[in-house]
């Protein structure tokens, strides 16, 4: 038995040995833009969770003007990951359609970016035509993503070049003021710059249509989105910004997206995201815009084809190292049974002890179905994601204390727990809509 438990030990510190040889601590560079953006915003509250779980390094590289810059730096390999609107025009790049879906793959959509038009509340006007015809407009940097997104938006209202000046600027610059009539911009509802105007009561913003002819699918935007499917209505609800606005407002989203070179790690990606979805109450704490965050997210509506470490995670396709190697283990186990000889009847008792303890957490699994039909907070479902994390890693513990078998039992029970988590997901997709 001495013996038995001597060779188990070595294989397992093999095992060990073998993985931590490669846990290199990782250097990685985001694009995330600069401080006074919401992309700043999201690459550090992200970052901040990220290393708390993965032995990486990050950098950040404010260098790039917009989401086209940031594309052009993962391109010319400055870069390894970059958060960008997901609305970006291959046309507005100088690179090939194939050339873009071959090397820069999606990650995961983090957060919401909104179309914002403020203006000074004198400005006369009965339609966005009418209200920007002969004005300044605040654009943001030339390259940046609020530009030609806007310029774009203009053209399917009918207003061409000339109709009205566009004004580049940085983005902390692009507020309504002596040069600037009327200040568009694309991003989160919480950026300061956003929230710094809203309290200023001179200023309004400028609703796209009435919202409520969203949900027969009868105003502009719901147009719009037919023609891009990349873009979607939202709505700004009153008194977002204590006593503004008066009414709600109708505007137009896209997300803004985590996107990555496509020869990075897979493992790495897995982890990435793993660690997103898992921490996702602690990353909305540190900012509500990232409530949108969840594992079961459309990839029709994507600019750029998910990264195959992200299918692998989606599709739950890399198994957990123990499950990985059950076999072998196994298969050691067994062999060193029958080699020590004399112990069949033993092995037959152990079997059943090990049966036992298997169907203990069987039930334990199912009692806690039962929580999860009654639960109806975002707190409860972490709690009991919490709760199945807990049983399983005390099953793991029992498989290397050898008192669990890694036979079909063990892999009845993980698809058992699985199911029981995506059960949850699911419940707090619905409720997040």
């Amino acid at each position: 038995m001495k013996n038995f438990k001597f060779v188990t030990l070595l294989v397992f510190i093999s095992f060990i040995l073998l993985f931590s040889s490669c846990d290199n601590k990782k250097n990685v560079v985001v694009a995330a833009l600069n401080k006074g953006t919401s992309n700043y915003q999201a690459g550090s509250a992200i970052v901040k969770e990220l290393k708390k779980d993965l032995n990486i390094d990050f950098k950040f590289d404010s260098t790039a003007s917009g989401s086209l810059g940031n594309i052009e730096l993962l391109m010319e390999n400055k870069a390894d990951f970059a958060i960008v609107q997901n609305t970006l025009d291959y046309n507005d790049l100088d690179y090939t359609k194939e050339d873009l879906n071959r090397q820069i793959k999606t990650v995961v959509p983090l957060y919401t970016q909104n179309l914002f038009i403020i203006y000074n509340k004198d400005l006369e006007h009965e339609n966005i035509v009418e209200l920007f015809k002969g004005k300044k407009i605040g654009l943001g940097p030339k390259g940046g993503g609020t530009a030609w997104f806007v310029e774009a938006l203009l053209g399917y209202y009918g207003l061409n070049e000339g109709d009205y000046t566009p004004v580049y600027t940085k983005f902390n610059d692009n507020i309504v003021g002596e040069n600037i009539d009327i200040s568009c911009s694309v991003t989160s509802y919480n950026n300061p710059r956003i929230v710094e105007m809203m309290r200023n009561p001179e200023l309004k913003i400028f609703s796209l249509g009435d919202p409520e002819n969203v949900a027969i699918g009868g105003s502009s935007v719901n147009g719009i989105n037919l023609r891009n499917n990349t873009l979607f209505p939202f709505i700004i609800p009153k008194d977002t910004y204590v006593n503004t606005p008066k009414q709600p407002i109708l505007t137009i989203s896209t997300f803004g997206v985590l996107v990555c070179r496509a020869d990075l790690d897979e493992d790495l990606i897995y982890d990435m995201v793993e660690a997103i979805v898992v921490n996702k109450s602690l990353i909305v704490n540190e900012n509500p815009i990232f409530n949108i965050i969840h594992e079961d997210f459309n990839h029709s509506t994507l600019r750029f084809p998910l990264h195959s470490g992200v299918n692998m995670y989606l599709d739950r396709s890399k198994p957990s190292f123990l499950v990985e190697y059950a076999e072998v283990i196994a298969l050691i186990i067994t062999l060193l049974v029958i080699l020590t000889g004399g112990l069949r009847s033993l092995n037959n008792w152990s079997k059943l002890k090990k049966k036992d303890r298997i169907d203990l957490y069987y039930q334990q699994i199912i009692d806690l179905d039962e929580e999860i039909k009654i639960s109806n907070t975002s707190d409860q479902l972490e709690k009991l994601v919490s709760k199945i994390f807990k049983i399983r890693d005390d099953a793991f513990q029992n498989l290397i204390d050898e008192k669990l078998i890694a036979d079909e039992s063990f892999n009845i029970f993980l698809r058992i727990q699985e199911d029981s988590l995506k059960r949850i997901y699911r419940k707090q997709q619905e409720l997040d809509n």
